[in-house]
């Protein structure tokens, strides 16, 4: 079942990966001289007015460049979509430059690319954009373009499968990423029911048709619900001008607000621990419900965020990493939607330290609330802000960006305008005045993405645990001991076989896979040969009468090389290991065996003779060279189904695997012997499927 782990790798391996360690910090120099007095940021000059039919229009003249480029915001996005359609509004904004009542998608590439420009769209929570760059003799086609996508999408159902295939692979991909399960989990357990809190999955993008997009464009794109935001080297008039003749005849319309229910804080303070098995480090999030657009603390809480968690001299950076050495960073953020936002503080630390980091970062925040700010620490905090806000408004796509989304968020220009005059008043006192309201550590959301098995009991001693798999289900506790399995396995059913299987990574084939099981003596031999690419692997696993390991062995040739041996003597798992890092590096292994524990290779030839059935779940321990451990491996059959691959098509038990380091799903052929018909690795777009059987 580790095969699809060790194509992740191997992919990673061919790519030249490799593993970068921070330089450590630079030496001391002589302080900066103290900031100048706090000066009105120069902005250039702007003119906001409005359409007839409703829609917001801001011309924003700067002709130091020969460049303009046009942000469209229409005030909707993913929190206006049911949960059972999660991810329409990422799709329509994925579809919406594939093609118009007039225009293919290879035309509307082709005329602005031509033009030497681009056009894009994106959604969030909140809105969703349109964004076209042109040079400054183009604008002309600009205007003719966005509101061509924008008034007349077509959403061709080729383009939208295209889309949600593609959206599936990179939820796919992102699922395989602690920080991105441990974001995701944050976000669950903060907002609940909120519509923040409403995330996409492969289920709701499966479920998202092309009507629906069409729909929900309907409903949404209103010019009374959209806002323009022209930048560059174009004059007000023309820009205007433009503005009336392709969006003059947008309909006005009407759209309703999400409703937003009230978010509060925990009662008390809770971990929710997401199991990765295998995981050497654990990622940690730690938050409150936050911010929300228009609240005059906005500017204090950015000091506060910026002094405990901004960059490499922040608070938790100096003790995580400088102090302890626990972590390569950590950082601190805190956001500004229309509605409630969050605030949290995370960083990615060493398994073995989890409960140890977690503890000081908790301890960090504390002092956030409990100490003024040192008056040297708070002007560092106020002197970066307002030395790097400009940096993000040079070009006229960025001058575009903020002051669009300045101005859907409701809030006045002048936000924009007076961002350092507000920063540079913020005092020690206002710091530890939004300290106090936002950051609760008595009632913080505390998720934590690692190996439940070795984190748990530490965990446990700071706040109460939930335990959860990778897929947010709760996992029982007894789910991570290491026990034999109660399972009958037919000994006498295995037969020899030799399986064949195409590689794909992204639906291109990439390597193929041979599994070879035969007679070795009175026992059996499975011989497992991978190739990708240049990179070979082969896996050899012995095994005696009632399934009784001997030895493993792995031989890793190609641009990376390496051997493994790991074999049963006297009840533990002896050998060693000389791996690339990828797959588990260097180590030697003398570990007790748990009664009932097989070695790599033998968990697929015990399924495959034993009694499988729907809801059934099998545990089998398994020794991983990878992690050096027995795993606690289960198999969970839940559901049975028709699976075609390149061998033919078959009845199938569905198979969810859980325990090792990512979760996998193998379709098992429901005639015995269950032959693996097919992989797929949970945040991987890497699939295995079956060529031939001899």
């Amino acid at each position: 079942m580790r095969t699809l782990l060790r194509i992740r790798r191997a992919l990673a391996l061919a790519a030249g990966a490799a593993t970068l360690a921070l330089a450590p910090a630079a030496a001391q120099k002589q302080p900066p001289p103290p900031p100048g007095p706090a000066r009105p940021l120069a902005f250039p000059a702007f003119r906001e007015t409005r359409l007839p039919n409703g829609m917001g229009v801001v011309v924003v003249e700067n002709h130091s460049s020969p460049l303009v480029s046009l942000y469209l915001l229409v005030r909707s996005g993913s929190a206006t979509v049911p949960a059972a359609k999660a991810g329409t509004a990422e799709l329509v904004a994925e579809v919406l430059n594939k093609g118009t009542a007039t225009r293919s998608a290879t035309q509307i590439a082709q005329q602005i690319e031509g033009s030497g420009g681009s056009l894009s769209a994106f959604a969030g929570d909140d809105y969703t954009g349109v964004v076209a760059s042109v040079l400054s003799d183009r604008v002309p086609l600009a205007f003719e373009l966005l509101a061509d996508v924008v008034l007349h999408p077509a959403f061709p159902d080729t383009e939208v499968e295209t889309a949600r295939q593609q959206t599936l692979s990179g939820l796919q991909a992102q699922l395989g990423q602690p920080g991105f399960v441990a974001g995701r989990r944050f976000t669950r357990e903060v907002y609940g029911a909120h519509p923040y809190g409403t995330l996409n999955t492969p289920e709701t993008v499966r479920a998202v048709t092309a009507q629906d997009l069409r729909a929900w464009h309907a409903s949404h794109f209103k010019a009374g619900n959209a806002m323009l935001v022209v930048a560059g080297d174009v004059s007000q008039a023309q820009a205007e001008a433009l503005a009336q003749r392709h969006f003059g005849g947008w309909e006005r319309g009407s759209v309703a607000a999400p409703a937003y229910p009230p978010v509060a804080p925990r009662a008390r303070t809770g971990i929710v621990l997401v199991h990765r098995p295998g995981s050497v480090q654990s990622t940690l999030r730690v938050g409150n419900p936050g911010i929300k657009a228009g609240d005059p603390d906005y500017y204090a809480l950015q000091v506060m965020t910026r002094l405990l968690g901004g960059g490499g001299d922040a608070r938790l950076f100096q003790v995580l990493r400088e102090q302890h050495g626990w972590t390569y960073g950590a950082y601190a953020t805190a956001d500004r939607p229309i509605d409630t936002g969050v605030f949290f503080a995370q960083a990615d630390v060493r398994t073995e330290v989890t409960d140890s980091a977690l503890a000081e970062l908790v301890s960090q925040l504390r002092r956030l609330r409990d100490e003024a700010v040192p008056a040297a620490e708070l002007e560092a905090a106020k002197s970066y802000l307002v030395g790097s806000f400009p940096v993000g408004i040079q070009t006229a796509a960025q001058v575009a960006q903020q002051v669009a989304e300045t101005r859907v968020l409701g809030l006045p220009i002048e936000d924009l305008l007076q961002y350092n005059l507000r920063v540079q008043a913020v005092t020690a006192a206002d710091v530890q005045r939004v300290a106090r309201r936002f950051v609760l550590p008595d009632q913080a959301t505390i998720v934590v993405v690692g190996d439940a098995a070795k984190v748990l009991p530490g965990l446990e001693r700071i706040a109460p645990v939930t335990l959860v798999d990778l897929e947010g289900r709760p996992l029982e506790r007894a789910a991570l001991e290491v026990r034999a399995s109660t399972e009958r396995f037919d000994y006498a059913a295995v037969a020899p076989a030799t399986l064949t299987y195409q590689v794909s990574f992204q639906g291109n084939a990439v390597g193929s896979q041979t599994v070879v099981l035969a007679r070795e003596g009175n026992g059996w031999t499975r011989t497992n040969d991978v190739r990708f690419g240049p990179l070979q692997q082969t896996l050899v696993t012995k095994f005696g009468p009632n399934f009784a390991p001997v030895t493993h062995t792995e031989t890793v040739a190609g641009p990376a090389t390496g051997t493994a041996t790991v074999t049963l003597t006297e009840g533990r798992f002896r050998g060693e290991a000389k791996l690339p890092p990828q797959m588990g590096g260097e180590k030697t292994f003398d570990v007790a065996a748990v009664p009932g524990a097989v070695l790599e290779g033998m968990d697929e030839v015990m399924l495959g003779v034993a009694e499988l059935a729907q809801g059934k779940t099998i545990a089998i321990p398994q020794f991983n060279t990878g992690t050096g451990s027995v795993d606690a491996v289960s198999f969970r059959v839940t559901g049975v189904e028709t699976v075609t691959v390149p061998a033919g098509s078959f009845p199938a038990f569905r198979v969810e695997v859980s325990g090792k380091q990512q979760p996998i799903v193998v379709w098992l052929r429901q005639a015995a012997p269950h032959v693996p018909l097919k992989y797929e690795i949970t945040g991987q777009p890497v699939v295995i499927q079956l060529q031939s059987i001899q």
